[in-house]
Protein backbone atom coordinates (compact mmCIF):
# COMPACT_ATOMS: atom_id res chain seq x y z
CA UNK A 1 0.00 0.00 0.00
CA UNK A 2 1.28 3.44 -0.97
CA UNK A 3 0.03 6.28 0.82
CA UNK A 4 -1.37 9.32 -1.07
CA UNK A 5 1.47 11.51 -0.10
CA UNK A 6 4.27 9.30 -1.17
CA UNK A 7 3.72 10.54 -4.96
CA UNK A 8 3.23 14.56 -3.61
CA UNK A 9 6.80 13.77 -1.60
CA UNK A 10 8.60 12.03 -4.91
CA UNK A 11 7.31 15.38 -6.91
CA UNK A 12 8.77 18.04 -4.55
CA UNK A 13 12.03 16.04 -4.15
CA UNK A 14 12.09 15.91 -7.89
CA UNK A 15 11.58 19.51 -7.98
CA UNK A 16 14.20 20.41 -5.58
CA UNK A 17 16.72 18.22 -8.16
CA UNK A 18 15.76 20.06 -11.50
CA UNK A 19 16.00 23.21 -9.46
CA UNK A 20 19.63 22.14 -8.49
CA UNK A 21 20.38 21.44 -11.86
CA UNK A 22 19.29 24.95 -13.11
CA UNK A 23 20.89 26.27 -10.72
CA UNK A 24 24.57 24.86 -11.79
CA UNK A 25 24.02 24.52 -15.28
CA UNK A 26 22.30 27.37 -16.74
CA UNK A 27 23.41 30.18 -14.79
CA UNK A 28 21.61 33.54 -15.69
CA UNK A 29 24.85 35.59 -15.98
CA UNK A 30 23.13 38.38 -17.86
CA UNK A 31 20.41 38.65 -16.41
CA UNK A 32 19.30 42.44 -15.12
CA UNK A 33 16.44 42.58 -12.79
CA UNK A 34 13.24 45.35 -14.44
CA UNK A 35 12.39 48.06 -11.90
CA UNK A 36 8.68 46.74 -11.98
CA UNK A 37 9.95 43.58 -10.07
CA UNK A 38 10.64 45.58 -6.79
CA UNK A 39 6.86 46.47 -7.03
CA UNK A 40 4.74 43.32 -9.06
CA UNK A 41 1.36 45.04 -8.49
CA UNK A 42 2.48 48.26 -10.22
CA UNK A 43 4.06 45.92 -13.02
CA UNK A 44 0.44 44.22 -13.59
CA UNK A 45 -1.10 47.70 -13.39
CA UNK A 46 1.51 49.15 -15.93
CA UNK A 47 0.66 46.22 -18.08
CA UNK A 48 -2.81 46.61 -17.91
CA UNK A 49 -3.36 50.00 -19.02
CA UNK A 50 -0.84 49.49 -21.92
CA UNK A 51 -2.83 46.39 -22.69
CA UNK A 52 -6.43 48.74 -23.09
CA UNK A 53 -4.03 51.56 -24.86
CA UNK A 54 -3.43 49.09 -27.33
CA UNK A 55 -6.72 47.68 -27.80
CA UNK A 56 -8.33 51.49 -27.94
CA UNK A 57 -6.29 51.18 -31.43
CA UNK A 58 -7.30 47.73 -32.82
CA UNK A 59 -11.00 47.27 -31.05
CA UNK A 60 -10.57 43.61 -32.56
CA UNK A 61 -8.38 43.31 -29.34
CA UNK A 62 -11.13 44.03 -26.97
CA UNK A 63 -13.43 41.13 -28.13
CA UNK A 64 -10.45 38.76 -27.93
CA UNK A 65 -9.84 40.23 -25.03
CA UNK A 66 -13.62 39.14 -23.36
CA UNK A 67 -13.33 35.61 -24.92
CA UNK A 68 -10.11 34.75 -22.93
CA UNK A 69 -11.77 36.08 -19.45
CA UNK A 70 -14.79 33.40 -20.61
CA UNK A 71 -12.85 30.92 -21.50
CA UNK A 72 -10.45 31.44 -18.10
CA UNK A 73 -13.82 31.10 -16.46
CA UNK A 74 -14.73 27.93 -18.08
CA UNK A 75 -11.74 26.57 -17.84
CA UNK A 76 -11.37 27.15 -13.87
CA UNK A 77 -14.41 25.12 -13.20
CA UNK A 78 -13.86 22.48 -15.16
CA UNK A 79 -10.43 21.78 -13.65
CA UNK A 80 -11.90 21.88 -10.55
CA UNK A 81 -14.95 20.36 -10.79
CA UNK A 82 -14.18 16.95 -13.07
CA UNK A 83 -13.25 14.97 -10.58
CA UNK A 84 -16.32 15.52 -8.20
CA UNK A 85 -18.60 15.21 -11.48
CA UNK A 86 -16.55 11.82 -11.74
CA UNK A 87 -16.87 10.75 -8.49
CA UNK A 88 -20.43 11.09 -8.30
CA UNK A 89 -21.42 9.08 -11.36
CA UNK A 90 -19.14 5.93 -9.93
CA UNK A 91 -15.81 4.71 -10.66
CA UNK A 92 -15.55 1.32 -12.44
CA UNK A 93 -15.06 -1.72 -9.50
CA UNK A 94 -11.50 -2.25 -10.67
CA UNK A 95 -10.46 0.67 -9.73
CA UNK A 96 -10.31 0.41 -5.39
CA UNK A 97 -8.24 3.35 -5.50
CA UNK A 98 -9.97 6.68 -6.99
CA UNK A 99 -5.79 8.39 -6.68
CA UNK A 100 -5.25 5.39 -9.35
CA UNK A 101 -8.25 5.89 -11.31
CA UNK A 102 -7.31 9.85 -11.68
CA UNK A 103 -3.71 9.00 -12.64
CA UNK A 104 -4.80 6.56 -15.16
CA UNK A 105 -7.49 9.05 -17.06
CA UNK A 106 -4.88 11.80 -16.99
CA UNK A 107 -1.75 9.24 -18.72
CA UNK A 108 -4.52 8.34 -21.40
CA UNK A 109 -4.94 12.05 -22.24
CA UNK A 110 -1.58 13.17 -22.75
CA UNK A 111 -1.35 9.92 -24.99
CA UNK A 112 -4.45 12.12 -26.98
CA UNK A 113 -3.33 15.15 -26.87
CA UNK A 114 0.13 13.97 -28.45
CA UNK A 115 -1.75 11.80 -30.90
CA UNK A 116 -4.13 14.42 -31.83
CA UNK A 117 -1.59 17.07 -31.97
CA UNK A 118 0.61 15.40 -34.23
CA UNK A 119 -2.18 14.19 -36.53
CA UNK A 120 -3.25 17.77 -36.93
CA UNK A 121 0.04 19.32 -36.99
CA UNK A 122 0.57 20.71 -40.74
CA UNK A 123 -3.14 20.45 -41.56
CA UNK A 124 -3.88 24.41 -40.53
CA UNK A 125 -2.29 26.59 -41.87
CA UNK A 126 -1.62 29.18 -39.31
CA UNK A 127 -0.28 31.75 -41.55
CA UNK A 128 -3.64 32.35 -43.19
CA UNK A 129 -5.75 34.30 -40.86
CA UNK A 130 -9.16 32.56 -42.04
CA UNK A 131 -8.01 29.07 -41.83
CA UNK A 132 -6.94 29.74 -38.19
CA UNK A 133 -10.41 31.50 -37.23
CA UNK A 134 -11.71 28.42 -39.55
CA UNK A 135 -10.45 25.89 -37.17
CA UNK A 136 -10.73 28.15 -33.72
CA UNK A 137 -14.29 27.98 -34.41
CA UNK A 138 -14.56 23.65 -35.07
CA UNK A 139 -12.81 23.37 -31.72
CA UNK A 140 -14.86 25.31 -29.41
CA UNK A 141 -18.45 24.24 -30.93
CA UNK A 142 -16.99 21.16 -30.31
CA UNK A 143 -15.78 21.60 -27.40
CA UNK A 144 -18.84 23.84 -26.18
CA UNK A 145 -20.33 20.07 -26.92
CA UNK A 146 -17.81 17.98 -24.94
CA UNK A 147 -18.29 20.33 -21.70
CA UNK A 148 -22.02 20.71 -21.59
CA UNK A 149 -21.88 16.34 -22.62
CA UNK A 150 -19.54 15.77 -19.65
CA UNK A 151 -21.91 17.72 -17.28
CA UNK A 152 -24.65 16.43 -18.04
CA UNK A 153 -23.68 12.57 -18.67
CA UNK A 154 -25.16 10.21 -16.28
CA UNK A 155 -22.85 7.03 -17.29
CA UNK A 156 -18.87 6.82 -16.03
CA UNK A 157 -17.56 5.98 -19.40
CA UNK A 158 -19.74 8.70 -21.65
CA UNK A 159 -18.37 10.96 -19.44
CA UNK A 160 -14.81 9.88 -19.91
CA UNK A 161 -14.83 9.72 -23.47
CA UNK A 162 -16.56 13.97 -22.87
CA UNK A 163 -13.62 14.53 -20.68
CA UNK A 164 -10.82 13.34 -22.78
CA UNK A 165 -12.76 14.98 -25.56
CA UNK A 166 -12.54 18.43 -24.03
CA UNK A 167 -8.59 18.38 -22.23
CA UNK A 168 -7.84 17.59 -26.36
CA UNK A 169 -9.81 20.30 -27.60
CA UNK A 170 -8.61 22.63 -25.34
CA UNK A 171 -4.71 22.37 -25.77
CA UNK A 172 -5.50 22.24 -29.57
CA UNK A 173 -7.20 25.23 -28.87
CA UNK A 174 -4.26 27.20 -27.04
CA UNK A 175 -1.51 27.38 -29.66
CA UNK A 176 -3.97 28.20 -32.44
CA UNK A 177 -5.43 31.11 -30.34
CA UNK A 178 -1.93 32.68 -29.94
CA UNK A 179 -1.62 32.46 -33.06
CA UNK A 180 -4.69 34.28 -34.10
CA UNK A 181 -3.87 36.77 -31.91
CA UNK A 182 -0.23 36.73 -33.12
CA UNK A 183 -1.47 37.53 -36.77
CA UNK A 184 -3.30 41.00 -35.44
CA UNK A 185 -0.07 42.26 -33.82
CA UNK A 186 3.08 44.36 -34.16
CA UNK A 187 6.03 43.62 -33.21
CA UNK A 188 6.04 46.30 -30.52
CA UNK A 189 3.36 45.71 -28.71
CA UNK A 190 3.56 41.84 -29.37
CA UNK A 191 4.55 41.61 -25.54
CA UNK A 192 2.37 43.83 -24.29
CA UNK A 193 -1.00 42.65 -25.67
CA UNK A 194 -0.19 38.96 -24.46
CA UNK A 195 0.60 39.45 -21.75
CA UNK A 196 -2.83 41.45 -21.17
CA UNK A 197 -4.42 38.46 -22.74
CA UNK A 198 -2.55 36.42 -19.64
CA UNK A 199 -3.93 39.01 -17.43
CA UNK A 200 -7.69 38.58 -19.09
CA UNK A 201 -7.70 35.42 -18.73
CA UNK A 202 -6.42 35.39 -14.53
CA UNK A 203 -9.44 37.61 -14.06
CA UNK A 204 -11.91 35.15 -16.02
CA UNK A 205 -10.91 32.12 -13.09
CA UNK A 206 -10.52 34.58 -10.69
CA UNK A 207 -14.20 35.86 -11.12
CA UNK A 208 -16.29 32.95 -12.78
CA UNK A 209 -14.67 30.36 -10.46
CA UNK A 210 -16.15 31.08 -7.95
CA UNK A 211 -19.30 32.07 -8.93
CA UNK A 212 -19.87 28.69 -10.66
CA UNK A 213 -18.74 26.92 -7.86
CA UNK A 214 -21.52 28.45 -6.06
CA UNK A 215 -23.98 26.83 -8.68
CA UNK A 216 -22.06 23.25 -8.12
CA UNK A 217 -22.82 23.44 -4.85
CA UNK A 218 -26.74 23.37 -5.92
CA UNK A 219 -25.55 21.43 -9.19
CA UNK A 220 -22.77 20.55 -10.66
CA UNK A 221 -23.96 19.79 -13.98
CA UNK A 222 -25.49 22.78 -13.94
CA UNK A 223 -22.21 24.65 -13.74
CA UNK A 224 -20.95 22.62 -16.35
CA UNK A 225 -23.63 23.43 -18.68
CA UNK A 226 -22.92 26.92 -17.91
CA UNK A 227 -19.24 27.02 -18.16
CA UNK A 228 -20.08 25.07 -21.60
CA UNK A 229 -21.88 27.62 -22.72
Amino acid sequence: YISLSTPLIAGGVCYLFIALGLFLFLPETTFQRHEAAHNPFAAINQTFRAGLAVARVKPLLITIFMITAILGASSETFDRLWEAHTLELGLPSFFNNPALAFGAIEIVSLVLVIAVTQWTKGRVQTQQHKAVARALLIINVLLTISVIGFGLANWFYIALAFYWASVTLRTLGGPLSRAWLNQSLESKTRATVFSMNNQMDAIGQLAGGPLLGLVANRSISVAFVIAGL
